[in-house]
């Protein structure tokens, strides 16, 4: 049998996925067998001695049967940076076919790999809600449009966008990340391509105020760097206006003692 390349329409194609692995489940696919690539032309040159498919042409009829448990898990690792995501999900999905137990091993290699995709997503999801900042812009038209830049290593952004047109449904905003953009405008969330950090706007005389406040309730006498850096990654502290005061306050206090 020869190899089958399955092409995805993107990193957050879960439905195309799902769809290819209920195909190849059911024709007795082996995960050996099955090479995961993007729509992108280019890479699927490099496999013409391959037969590739489209994820979404493929036609899954029969359902599959998986643990809640195990579905839960995969739909957070499969936002994972690590493209051997895909491998470890259909090897995953193909063993507990043959053995539903399985899954059920806490120690099981394959299920340990998707349980620590599964908690990166998920912390890096609760740092996108806690750590994006909007910086208000007006346009030509005297309308205001809130612009925040964010740089997450996973591909979370579709994935946390009904949070903030929870929290932030009243206003417009824009969310730029290098590899995808949201857009909401009070009433339709729009996904566009990616941004460089130069397309957001500088700091305004909003985010003075909010550092002044933030200066004026900071204690320093209670700082624990170690905790702090694991609540709030250094990777982020670039695009947090209250960061880089953290550093002035705390050697000014430890200066004065």
């Amino acid at each position: 049998m020869n190899a089958l390349t399955v092409t995805l329409l993107s990193e957050t194609d879960w439905e195309g996925f799902s769809q290819a692995v209920r195909f190849l489940i059911g024709q007795g696919v082996p995960p050996n067998r099955v090479i995961w690539r993007l729509a992108d032309p280019r890479e699927i040159e490099l496999f013409e001695a391959t037969e590739t498919a489209a994820a979404r042409d493929l036609p899954a009829k029969a359902g599959l049967y998986l643990p809640a448990s195990f579905v839960d898990v995969a739909r957070l690792a499969f936002l994972h940076k690590a493209r051997a995501r895909f491998d470890v999900l259909y090897r995953t999905v193909w063993r507990i076919g043959e053995n539903r137990q399985r899954w059920q091993n806490p120690l099981d290699p394959d299920r340990l790999q998707l349980e620590q995709m599964s908690r990166q997503v998920r912390r890096e999801m609760h740092w996108m809600k806690a750590f994006v900042r909007f910086r208000r812009r007006v346009d030509a038209a005297g309308k205001q449009r809130y612009i925040a830049w964010f740089e997450p290593q996973h591909h979370i952004v579709e994935a946390v966008a009904p949070f903030f047109i929870r929290r932030f449904g009243a206003m417009r905003w824009v969310i730029l990340t290098p590899r995808v953009s949201i857009a909401w405008d009070g009433g339709v969330l729009s996904v566009g391509a990616g941004a460089k950090k130069a397309d957001a706007p500088p700091a305004d005389a909003g985010e003075a105020l909010w550092l002044a406040y933030y200066q004026s309730i900071f204690n320093p006498a209670r700082l624990n760097v170690r905790a702090m850096k694991k609540g709030m990654p250094v990777r982020y502290w670039s695009n947090l206006p209250e960061a880089a005061s953290i550093g002035l306050l705390a050697r000014g206090y430890s200066e004065k003692n």
